[in-house]
């Protein structure tokens, strides 16, 4: 699932909203089965990431994406969205 938003700091802020109301649901299964291999690349791929949003949100199956970000993270979420391991970006 794709969602834009108007402006850097609302990437951050909409992923972080929607991963709390997953949480508030008990509903972050939906996005990252617990022990799968998905959680397990996710918590692997975390420890390289700099973008503070992203870190916040990336091991729940969740990614932001913004010209602001460093190359790396951009092309990491890119890779992750590719493979099925994030599901909302």
């Amino acid at each position: 699932m794709l969602i834009f938003v108007h402006s850097r700091a609302e990437t951050g802020n909409t992923a972080k909203a929607l991963r709390d109301i997953a949480m508030e649901r008990d509903e972050l299964s939906y996005f990252v089965l617990e022990g799968g291999a998905t959680q397990e690349i996710l918590r692997e791929e975390l420890v390289t990431v700099k973008n503070a949003d992203l870190k916040e949100v990336l091991q729940y199956g969740f990614a932001t994406h913004h010209a602001g970000m460093g190359r790396s993270d951009r092309e990491l979420v890119e890779d992750l969205f590719a493979a099925g391991h994030v599901s909302v970006l």
